[in-house]
């Protein structure tokens, strides 16, 4: 093994690294060493600090340190729900028993002044042109290049909307202390389908919608709800004009008398209304909730947030027994395959003691039938030798030497060996 080796070797060694033996390691040499240590760069092993919650020096602090001047080092604030509990370079994690989620004692809103509060979110600041940025489905849908944005299905048009709803409602859970994120990677949360047709029909269709790389969740307590704004789609009737379908009411009379002489034709299509609706769902492998609210027209967005806050309260609850329900019915399943594991471990050593005993057995046919064999060989040989008494000495050497390379030839025909 060469020095190359050995230094991933002992890289590899170092892993995975818990929150708190990062929050030591950071606060005790720049984050430049520390990143050559691991084999990554300073920027990567920041946005790791800030995965799992651990605060780190800001810059100058080193320089502070070593001239003498006051520093402070903050404490290591405890988990929030959803942050990563280790950090593993190749993106793997330990496994260990997950307890079950649980609801906080009390969930009660926080007052925060207009002047802390935060007019956009950060899951939602800036992200508009990046929603933009991309493809549109057939039927109208935004289809951005960029998978990790907050879990919204809408169109170019609706898109200011759909992200002044969801801000609203996010704010609503972070007044409650209710934190709402893109779901960590070791958490491995599923997000549901989501069905966009005000009147699902029968007709088979591709389905093309956008779907983010992380569901977007919010944690209350430790139970985490996946959370979707869609866009709702509406059958209209449409007109193919130059290998796109237009919806037929935005033609004008005079241009759709002209269409029609063309080679074109009509049909309907599932279009985005401008009308939305929230789902709520379990992101729990194993689980089955689903909930959803159509945002309504004429009610305030902070008041349908307060209301979306409260219900989910509820819901929690329902979430955290069939997650409980499912850990459950796994823990079954795992004992299940490990005795079926068991009996085929059993069955597959039986097979192979019996085989062995057949395979014994035949072998030792064999030798019975080699020991006859060998006993007529050996006969043939003493009768051989008993009838050169008889013929002239000058002959008798030369089939005592045939005799020889005739048992040469046979080689060792003592079936008592092969009994040994």
């Amino acid at each position: 093994m060469n020095n190359h080796e050995n230094q991933n070797s002992e890289t590899e060694s170092k892993f995975p690294v818990t929150r708190e033996t990062l929050y030591s390691q950071v606060w005790s040499q720049p984050m430049t060493a520390l990143a050559d240590e691991y084999g990554v760069s300073s920027s990567y092993l920041a946005r790791v600090c800030t995965r799992l919650n651990v605060p780190r020096p800001e810059r100058g602090y080193w320089a502070k340190l070593a001239a003498g001047k006051p520093v402070q080092q903050p404490a290591l604030p405890e988990a929030r729900p959803g942050d990563e509990p280790e950090w593993s370079k190749d993106g793997g994690y330990a496994r260990y028993q997950k307890p079950c989620p649980t609801l906080p004692k009390d969930i009660k809103r926080e007052f925060i002044s207009k002047k802390n509060q935060p007019k956009h979110h950060q899951l939602i600041r800036n992200v508009k042109g990046l929603f933009l940025i991309g493809k549109e489905t057939e039927d109208g849908y935004l289809k951005p290049n960029k998978k990790l944005l907050v879990d919204i299905v809408v169109s170019k048009a609706g898109i200011d909307k759909a992200l002044d709803i969801m801000n609203h409602v996010i704010l609503a859970f972070d007044n409650y202390d209710c934190r709402v994120c893109l779901a960590p990677n070791h958490e491995q949360f599923s997000r549901h389908y989501v069905e966009e047709r005000e009147k699902p029909n029968k007709r088979n269709r591709f389905h093309s919608l956008w779907s983010p790389g992380r569901p977007t969740v919010v944690y209350m307590g430790t139970v985490a709800i996946g959370l979707t704004l869609f866009e709702s789609s509406e059958e209209v009737e449409v007109t193919y004009v130059d290998g796109e379908y237009i919806p037929t009411t935005e033609l004008k009379a005079k241009k759709l008398n002209r269409y029609k002489l063309a080679h074109s034709w009509t049909t309907t299509k599932d279009k985005p209304s401008g009308r939305f609706c929230l789902q709520a769902y379990s992101p729990y492998h194993g689980t089955s909730w689903l909930h959803q609210w159509e945002v309504p027209l004429k009610q305030s967005l902070k008041t349908f947030s307060e209301q979306i806050v409260k219900e989910l309260q509820q819901y929690a609850c329902t979430i955290a027994d069939l997650v409980k329900d499912a850990n459950h019915r796994a823990e079954l399943e795992e004992k299940r395959w490990q005795e079926m594991q068991e009996k085929w471990r059993q069955e597959e050593k039986e097979k192979q003691r019996a085989k062995a005993q057949e395979d014994s057995a035949n072998e030792l046919f064999e030798i019975i039938e080699a020991w006859t064999k060998t006993k007529s060989i050996e006969s043939f040989f003493q009768e051989v030798e008993a009838a050169t008494l008889d013929i002239p000495v000058e002959e008798q050497a030369v089939v005592h030497e045939r005799l020889k390379k005739a048992r040469e030839l046979i080689g060792n025909t003592n079936a008592l060996d092969k009994i040994k």
